[in-house]
């Protein structure tokens, strides 16, 4: 909290804009951090989500923990903006289609800490992005 004893969980420097940690206080998604792949594999400039421990001890022992959520390869596409529900059991995220150059489709969906059961909750066709669930309980 004071901002000492800071570590590093991913064995690559990441470009990217959010991660967040689970405020489950139990269950498989306790101390989970969801973040956003730019910058790091696989490697191309689509950006993917993955989660990691917070708790893992090093990043070569972190990089074995790294569970991808999404699997872009590459193209116009990404999944960015990761954001844990109240109860750590879903993640809101940003899902963005269309060429970087020709700005924006951004829609919001959520989906399993695992990766499935993903479902849109707004598809304006503005651009939607930086999801949040709001206060925890």
């Amino acid at each position: 909290v004071d901002g000492t004893d800071v570590r590093r969980l991913t064995p690559w420097g990441i470009n990217a804009d959010l991660a967040d940690l689970s405020p489950a206080t139990s269950g498989p998604t306790k101390n989970l951090v969801v973040f956003e792949t730019i910058g790091g594999p696989p490697k191309n400039e689509t950006t993917n989500l993955a989660t990691v421990p917070a708790t893992c001890a090093s990043p070569s022992a972190c990089k074995k923990q790294i569970r991808y959520l999404t699997n872009l390869k590459h193209g116009p596409k990404a999944r960015f903006n990761p954001s844990w529900s109240p109860n750590g059991k879903r993640i809101a995220y940003t899902k963005f289609k269309g060429d970087r150059h020709e700005c924006c489709v951004g829609d919001i969906f959520t989906m399993r800490a695992d990766g499935s059961h993903r479902k849109p909750v707004s598809t304006s066709p503005k651009f939607e992005y930086r999801p949040d669930w709001g206060t925890a309980p």
